[in-house]
């Protein structure tokens, strides 16, 4: 009995923690948001703007490193006349696992620095359980890839997911070497970022990323890999019209995940509504005037 009472008082301060980083995030994003309209409608991709112009040493995916020579984008046309181009591609389509949404930015970023060490075009297919460009588009790197451009290439896939023992190889590997393909599959949730800064043979590729921790270049390469679609843009534009009209007042959110989702096979129970009391105890703090409850 004693060791159940245990589990179940440290299943609420994992809560308890969930919850107040749901909350700090949440507010972290508010506090961008407001309705100035100079970009895509909201300061919020008004400051992810701003943020992306203050950081211009990050390279961008169409330059690529021919004979360690960096190329501009301005001369990438004649690079592909002269070289053949090789990319490396964020790949989720089909039955095999790809993880969540959470995962898969994980592997995402982790693919993108792979690009960057390897010279490689970078692209995201992504189609399972959706098409996710119904909800997210570029923003300041192009990630969309026309199928016509691989046609006829030499390719192989890799499906890396949950693989661990992979993450320490990346040290030391040579990558060009390992993957002489024109086109790399890449299937993976895992972070290759401190695995890659470790490897000497990209010291220069990767130098833009060498002193920033991996949360500081999560959060730089969501906001440089993608925006919203129009679309899901004016529904977020009006959600916040309607709850949050004026700048002195905030959303206080917590997403609670509660287990057995029917679209995810195999989910176990995670929270219970008797177990989540906690949270609500934590958000009536913030159910005053300045703070929007819902």
């Amino acid at each position: 009995m004693k060791n159940c009472q245990g589990n179940s008082f440290y299943s609420i301060r994992v809560l308890g923690f969930i919850a107040v980083v749901s909350i700090f995030f949440l507010l972290f994003a508010w506090n961008q948001y407001s309705v100035n309209k100079e970009y895509t409608g909201t300061t919020l991709n008004k400051h992810n703007q701003k943020f992306i112009n203050n950081f211009k040493e990050f390279p961008n995916n169409q330059v690529h490193h021919i004979n360690k020579k960096t190329v501009s984008k301005e001369k990438q046309e004649l690079v592909q006349l002269n070289n053949k181009t090789k990319y490396i591609i964020f790949y989720c389509v089909d039955h095999r696992g790809c993880g969540g949404w959470g995962d898969r930015q994980h592997g995402i970023i982790s693919i993108y620095l792979m690009a960057q060490a390897m010279g490689r075009r970078f692209g995201i297919i992504i189609s399972r359980l959706c098409n996710f460009t119904n909800y997210l588009q570029p923003n300041k790197i192009n990630w969309t890839i026309d199928p016509k451009e691989l046609h006829g290439l030499r390719s192989r896939r890799l499906h890396l997911v949950d693989n661990n023992t992979y993450i320490s190889s990346l040290q030391s590997a040579d990558l060009e070497m390992l993957y002489p393909e024109d086109v790399l599959y890449l299937t993976t949730n895992r972070i290759y970022f401190h695995a890659l800064k470790r490897n000497p043979r990209y010291k220069e590729q990767l130098h833009w990323a060498s002193k920033m921790s991996y949360g500081n270049l999560f959060a730089k390469m969501m906001n440089l890999l993608f925006r919203f679609s129009d679309h899901l843009q004016e529904k977020f534009d009006k959600f916040f019209e309607v709850n949050i009209p004026r700048p002195d007042i905030h959303l206080v959110c917590a997403q609670i995940r509660m287990g057995q989702n029917p679209s995810v096979p195999g989910d176990p129970p995670r929270n219970s509504m008797s177990s989540i009391q906690i949270i609500w105890n934590l958000l009536n703090k913030y159910n005053t005037s300045k703070y929007k409850y819902l």
